[in-house]
């Protein structure tokens, strides 16, 4: 329950027994509505507006306004007298809004970024893909802001790193006591923006990765242009797996997906709990999953280990006991097995896409 409907309840008791609501409580459920208007549905009607509007723009002067009444949306109009946004009670000013200056937020647990703490005008990067698509914005911001968009801000929301508790896109708006901005309202997501260039080309990249999207990332300045990351040339179209209608990953992934989904609706399974629902001969001589202190011990053996599991920080899953682990990358003719497990064991549906 928000902060809104929180107020509304405290209302709704005074109403049920026929008293007077507190001024002090009307004053606050006005603020809040106030507050709610502003952080979620002003960056809508902006990002609407930016996408809608034709880039060369319009020579009329135009105001567009909504009526919301008794709980319904009764009228939209457009008008011309601009002057009569003077009369509204929240007014962006869009006129005076520069294109932010990017910070620097450290990543360190301990300490806070400070909007305060300004870093140089870094060099700005491009977004290659395969396809040909070519991102490149004014800014490094909106850049990574195109390139998740081109990729998916669905799909990119399973990208499992996170900023001060808050993922790269998702949900719920990061507000602290400063009024600072850290994050884009794009499309219905919140994309965390307030990062270096290392760490949006770092975030770019793992997206890639984790969706199978090859991509190449160029640096650019006034004197030079370099390639920072350029992958391997992909080697054909690869069968793509939905988990119940949802993102579509290849085999390996998609049973990365569904033990994550696993353990989101089964919050108390412990490791052992893991290993006794996906057994080992699901994925045959390895297994589906190994714990880190395994593969860790393993490795001192076998150099080849590591390359078995998908072991990077945003892949790594953690079960209720706390012990960290890893799935298999290495799926062939078993992966069918798998799937008819996961439809017998949960009803879930793990059907190829086109």
């Amino acid at each position: 329950m928000n902060k809104l409907q929180e107020l509304y309840q405290k209302r709704a008791t005074f109403l049920e027994f026929g008293s007077e609501v507190p001024a002090a409580l009307a004053a606050q459920i006005a603020e809040a509505e106030k507050e709610m208007l502003q952080m979620e549905l002003l960056p809508i009607i902006e990002d609407s507006a930016l996408k809608t509007l034709p880039p060369y723009g319009i020579d009329s002067k135009v105001l567009i306004a909504m009526e919301y009444d008794n709980r319904s949306l009764t009228r939209i109009a457009i008008a011309s007298d601009v002057a009569k946004i003077n009369d509204f009670d929240v007014v962006k000013d869009m006129s005076a809004e520069e294109e932010p200056t990017e910070e620097y937020v450290p990543e360190s647990d301990d300490e806070e970024g400070k909007p305060e703490q300004r870093r140089s005008t870094s060099i700005g990067f491009s977004v290659h893909f395969s396809d040909g698509k070519v991102i490149s914005e004014k800014s490094a911001h909106r850049t990574m802001i195109e390139a998740l968009r081109y990729m998916g801000l669905e799909r990119a929301s399973h990208f499992n790193e996170t900023f001060k508790g808050y993922p790269l896109v998702g949900t719920k708006q990061r507000i602290t006591d400063n009024g600072y901005k850290w994050q884009r309202y794009v499309d219905g997501w919140w994309i965390y923006t307030n990062l270096s260039n290392d760490r949006k080309i770092k975030c770019i990249k793992g997206v890639g990765k984790m969706l199978n999207i090859p991509l190449e990332i160029i640096l650019e300045d006034e004197n030079n242009t370099i390639a920072i990351d350029k992958p391997a040339k992909q080697k054909g179209k690869r069968a793509m797996y939905s988990l119940n209608g949802g993102v579509a990953f290849c085999k390996n992934r998609s049973v990365l997906n569904t033990v994550r989904q696993f353990l989101a609706q089964m919050s108390s399974a412990t490791f052992k709990d893991v290993c006794d629902f996906f057994p080992r001969e699901l994925q045959g001589s390895y297994g589906v999953v190994r714990s880190l202190d395994e593969i860790e011990r393993r490795k001192r053996q076998n150099r080849t280990e590591e390359d078995r599991w998908f072991i990077e920080p945003e892949e790594i899953l953690t079960a209720a006991d706390g012990v960290r682990f890893a799935i298999s990358k290495e799926w062939g003719d078993n992966f069918a097995l798998f799937q008819k497990h996961v439809t017998e064991q949960l009803g879930w549906t793990l059907e190829e896409v086109q």
